[in-house]
C-alpha cells in the first residue's frame, strides 16, 4: 500500500499509511539548532582541552571526559532528531515521536473534545513557565514543564502557535503541529 501525502501549500504536513496517520511537527528554527550545535561543539572543545592539558589520566579525568562527551552527544541528538518529530495516530493510540520524551498515549486517555489550537502561546494559560525535566533553548522547548494556568505540560514546541491536547492523566500535550486543524479533526474522529 502506498503512502498518501497530505500537503498544506507547498509543505508536506501529514501522511497516511497502513492504518496510521502521521502528523509532522514543526522543526526548530535556525537559532535553536545553532544553539544546540554550539553547546555540543563547546563541550567537545572542553573535552579536547582536558585531554591536552590533563597530563596524568586518573579515573576522575576519564569519567569527566565520558560525561562531557555524553552530554555533547545528547545535544547533537536534540539538534538532529527534532527534524523528524511527529505524531502517529491509529485507532488505539497517539504515539508522540520526539527525542527522549516520546511516548504512547492510549486514545482513551485523551480528551479529544478539548483539544484546541493556541495561537499566541506566550500570552495564553499554556505558557510554559518552569522546566521540570527537559530542554529549553530559544525556539525549542521539549520535555516536562509547568504552565501559567494549565498544570503539567509535556511539550514539543518550536513556534508561538501550538496545539493543546489535554489528557485524563493529569497533563496536557502541547505540540507545534504543522497542521493542527487536521490533527484535531482526526483525534475527534477516532474518539
Amino acid at each position: 500500500m502506498s503512502d498518501k501525502y497530505l500537503t498544506k501549500g507547498s509543505k508536506r504536513v501529514a501522511t497516511h499509511s497502513r492504518g496510521n496517520d502521521v502528523f509532522l511537527l514543526e522543526p526548530a528554527g535556525r537559532m535553536a539548532v545553532g544553539t544546540l550545535f554550539g553547546i555540543a561543539v563547546f563541550l567537545d572543545i572542553l573535552a579536547v582541552v582536558m585531554l591536552v592539558t590533563g597530563g596524568v589520566f586518573t579515573i576522575g579525568t576519564v569519567i569527566g571526559l565520558l560525561v562531557i562527551l555524553s552530554v555533547s552527544s545528547l545535544f547533537f541528538l536534540f539538534a538532529v532528531a527534532q527534524r523528524s518529530s511527529r505524531i502517529v495516530l491509529n485507532e488505539q493510540e497517539l504515539h508522540l515521536q520526539v527525542p527522549l520524551y516520546g511516548r504512547r498515549i492510549p486514545l482513551a486517555s485523551i480528551n479529544s473534545s478539548q483539544a484546541r489550537p493556541v495561537n499566541n502561546l506566550p500570552s495564553s494559560p499554556y505558557q510554559l513557565k518552569w522546566r521540570r525535566n527537559g530542554l529549553g533553548v530559544p525556539g525549542y522547548s521539549l520535555g516536562w514543564f509547568s504552565s501559567q494556568g494549565k498544570g503539567r505540560i509535556l511539550a514539543s514546541v518550536t513556534t508561538s502557535r501550538a496545539l493543546a491536547i489535554p489528557t485524563r492523566d493529569d497533563y496536557t500535550l502541547l505540540v507545534s503541529a504543522k497542521d493542527p486543524d487536521a490533527l484535531t479533526r482526526r483525534l475527534r474522529e477516532l474518539a
